[in-house]
C-alpha cells in the first residue's frame, strides 16, 4: 500500500529491512530470544501440566550456548495414545532461518487420516546421536514398554535407522516411498514412477509379485534395485497427503470423518457390483465382474484382498457383505476413524 504512494521509488528491500529493525526493537534480537528460550520452557511446562520441554546446551568458555531443544505438549502425547492408530512417521528438515540447525518432526495419523503432531525438537545435525536422544524422549513421553506395538515410518537417512532401531525395539519398520521414489532417479519417468506406487500399493503377494513382474518387462534395471530392498519395508502403506484440519470433527455428518467418508463412497461403487454368497457360518463368498472371487469374514473383519485388514475401513467386497446381512456399516469401521 505504501509502495502504490509518494514512496513508490523505495525499494522492497529497504521496507523489508526498515520492517526488521522495528521488530527486532518491539521484540528483540533473534540472539535474544535465545536468551529467554529457557523461560519460554517454563512458561510451557506451566501453563501445560505434564508437557516435557527440554533445553541442552554447551559450555563455550563460560558462556552457556543453546545446543537442543525437545518439546511434547501434554495434550498431543494423550490425544497420540488415546486417538490415533499406533503409527509414528519421523523426519527432519534444514531450518534456513537466522540460526539454522535441524527440525526433528514425529507425528501421526488423526480419526481423519490427516497429521497429527506429537512432538518436535531442533537440534545442531542430523545424526545417529541427535536422532538416539529425540527418540529417546519420545519413548518416555509415550510411555509404553511395549515399543513393538509401534510401526515407524521413515526416509533412509542412516542416522535415523540406527536410532529407531535402538530405541523402539521390535517395532516394525517402514520406509516412505515418496523418499524412495526420490531415490529412483537412475529410471526416470511418468511410466515408472507409476508402477512403482501400483507395486506398493499391493495388498496382498500376488499381486504385489504381478506388479514387479511389469516392472521387470518394461525396465529391468529398475527391477533389479527394487528386488534389492526389502518389500516389508516399503508396500502396502500409503501415507496420505498431510492436511491442516483440526476443527473439522464438529463438522462431521457422519460417525466418521469426511476422509474416511469419501473411501467410503468409493468403496460403496464397487460394492454395488458384487454379488455375495454365504459359505459357511461366517465367511461370505464375494463375485465382482472382471476380478477373482473373495472370502469375507465380518466376525473377525477380513477380507482376502486384505484391504480391509490394511485400513480398518470396509472395502467394496465388505460392504456388499454388509449389505447382505443388513447390518450398520459404522459398526465395521475401526474404532481410530
Amino acid at each position: 500500500m505504501v509502495s502504490n504512494t509518494k514512496f513508490s521509488r523505495v525499494s522492497k528491500w529497504t521496507f523489508y529491512r526498515a520492517k526488521s529493525i522495528t521488530l527486532e526493537m518491539l521484540e528483540g534480537s533473534v540472539a535474544d530470544q535465545y536468551a529467554i528460550l529457557d523461560d519460554y520452557c517454563k512458561q510451557i511446562l506451566l501453563t501445560n501440566p505434564g508437557s516435557t520441554a527440554k533445553i541442552q546446551t554447551k559450555l563455550e568458555g563460560d558462556q552457556r550456548v543453546f545446543e537442543r531443544v525437545y518439546i511434547c505438549l501434554k495434550a498431543c502425547k494423550d490425544g497420540f495414545r488415546n486417538g490415533c492408530r499406533p503409527l509414528i512417521c519421523l523426519d527432519g528438515t534444514f531450518l534456513k532461518g537466522y540460526c539454522k540447525g535441524l527440525l526433528l518432526v514425529a507425528v501421526g495419523i488423526d480419526p481423519e487420516n490427516a497429521i497429527y503432531p506429537i512432538a518436535y525438537a531442533i537440534c545442531e545435525k542430523e545424526t545417529t546421536d541427535s536422532w538416539t536422544w529425540f527418540c529417546e524422549l519420545l519413548n518416555q513421553d509415550l510411555d509404553n514398554e511395549r515399543t513393538d506395538l509401534y510401526t515407524l515410518m521413515s526416509d533412509k537417512q542412516k542416522g535415523l535407522e540406527n536410532a529407531v532401531g535402538r530405541v523402539f525395539t521390535g517395532s516394525a519398520v517402514r520406509h516412505c516411498v515418496r523418499h524412495l521414489h526420490s531415490n529412483f532417479k537412475d529410471h526416470p519417468g511418468l511410466l515408472m514412477k507409476q508402477m512403482l506406487w501400483a507395486a506398493t500399493r499391493a495388498t496382498n503377494i500376488p499381486e504385489f509379485e504381478r506388479k514387479m513382474v511389469e516392472i521387470k518387462e518394461v525396465n529391468q534395471a529398475a527391477y533389479n534395485w527394487l528386488a534389492a530392498k526389502p518389500p516389508t519395508e516399503w508396500i502396502g502403506l500409503f501415507l496420505r497427503r498431510f492436511q491442516k484440519k483440526r476443527e473439522s470433527v464438529k463438522k462431521w455428518k457422519e460417525e466418521y470423518g469426511r476422509n474416511i467418508w469419501k473411501i467410503m463412497e468409493q468403496n460403496k461403487k464397487i460394492a454395488s457390483n458384487c454379488l455375495v454368497t454365504q459359505s459357511t457360518e461366517v465367511i461370505f463368498q464375494v463375485d465382482c465382474p472382471g476380478t477373482v472371487s473373495y472370502a469375507v469374514n465380518l466376525i473377525e473383519k477380513t477380507c482376502s484382498c486384505r484391504r480391509y485388514q490394511l485400513s480398518g475401513i470396509p472395502c467394496g467386497h465388505a460392504l456388499a457383505t454388509i449389505w447382505q446381512v443388513g447390518h450398520q456399516v459404522k459398526d465395521y469401521v475401526s474404532h481410530f476413524y
